[in-house]
């Protein structure tokens, strides 16, 4: 199965006016938590589906969000985009192949210990 290659939008720094207009196109609402950003609170632009995932810069795609509830977001794209970077990976065949880890092993010549078959004493013994 072939799937075609997802363009990923460079990164954009926001301009103070960009800024103003992602804010006021959604009346100051953080589109994570759905409450009104008060006057002096810190927030971010957020993209609904990140650049990583094939997400742009358009005004479509972003958002203003509370700093909190967009570092929770941004926690949980960072787990699906590193899982998206795996199947991509495994379905290319440039997948790091899994060396087994060194060991010294067991020695198969040496004298084997006996174990005794009930250190502890048994209920009744007690």
């Amino acid at each position: 199965m072939n799937r075609e290659p997802v363009f990923i939008h460079p990164r954009k720094s926001f301009s103070a006016k960009d800024r103003a207009r992602i804010f006021a196109q959604h009346d100051g609402i953080c589109g994570i938590s759905k409450r009104k950003i008060q006057a002096g609170e810190a927030w971010e632009i957020e993209h609904r589906i990140a650049l990583a995932l094939g997400g742009t810069n358009d005004d479509e795609n972003l958002y203003p969000a509370l700093v909190e509830p967009h570092k929770g977001k941004t926690r949980n794209d960072k787990g699906v985009i590193a899982k998206c970077k795996r199947i991509e990976a495994r379905l290319n065949g440039t997948r790091r192949e899994r060396k087994p880890i060194p060991s010294r092993g067991f020695s198969t010549n040496g004298p084997k210990q006996k174990i005794a078959s009930r250190p502890w004493p048994k209920k009744g013994d007690r």
